[in-house]
């Protein structure tokens, strides 16, 4: 009996690998040779302008590249790309220039030129509350504490005093811990989406635009980001830091 099973199985899964076969044919003969043709000689005019060292030396540069302790960059060029690390970079860290007269069927594109205005600084504000955000998270953490967030406050000059946000220290922390809950999802502290979405209700009550006590029932579905209100608070704290 199980001899007859497993030999009346055999013709379905023969006929199943069959019509997977002809279907992947079927798939393949979809793409047109223009098509790939085209995708070819985009790839080809793409390392033709970033010129990427050869596989065997990038490999031997991989290995010899250590990444600097206490950096937030992955790329450690500022952004003009020039280099943002002290010291002289090593051989495995020198970057490839990228070499345009080699691909004349590319053309640069001026980023600053053609994004709106709001864009752009909405982009700049984005990367330097990310840098801030990365060395207050300390060495080896990806996220920021409430304590580290009340320093920030205080720092802006937003506890305290007639320009305060907050009147006093109890009152910032209660506001903290109230938000905290929705924002944080029950971890200790934030990554950097939540952090931005964190920026962007302190901005939003320094202009006035959200209540300081988040409401039960529509907290959760403002989630969306509040350009701004994160703007505000950017230059708020770049104002405080410099």
């Amino acid at each position: 009996r199980r001899s007859s099973v497993r030999n009346s199985s055999r013709p379905r899964n023969g006929a199943a690998d069959g019509k997977d076969e002809s279907t992947k044919k079927k798939k393949q003969e979809d793409v047109s040779e223009l098509d790939l043709l085209i995708k070819r000689e985009l790839v080809a005019q793409a390392l033709l302008l970033v010129r990427p060292a050869p596989h065997h030396k990038a490999a031997r540069l991989t290995r010899a590249w250590i990444r600097k302790e206490k950096s937030t960059e992955l790329v450690p060029l500022d952004d003009y790309g020039c280099w943002a690390l002290p010291g002289r970079p090593t051989r495995a860290e020198c970057a490839r220039h990228d070499a345009p007269d080699r691909c004349p069927a590319l053309e640069p594109i001026d980023f600053e030129d053609l994004a709106a205005p709001e864009v752009v600084e909405f982009a700049k504000a984005h990367v330097w509350l990310y840098r801030w955000w990365a060395k207050s998270c300390g060495q080896g953490r990806d996220s920021i504490g409430q304590a580290q967030v009340l320093r920030m406050l205080e720092k802006c000059y937003l506890v305290g005093g007639d320009s305060g946000l907050f009147p006093d220290r109890v009152a910032a922390q209660l506001w903290l811990a109230r938000i905290w809950r929705d924002l944080a999802n029950g971890n200790f502290g934030l990554n950097m989406p939540q952090f931005i979405d964190l920026a962007g209700k302190i901005g939003a009550l320094l202009l006035g635009t959200e209540q300081s006590e988040p409401s039960e029932d529509g907290f959760h579905q403002q989630r969306t980001h509040n350009v701004s209100g994160i703007l505000e608070f950017f230059k708020i704290l770049k104002s405080s830091v410099e």
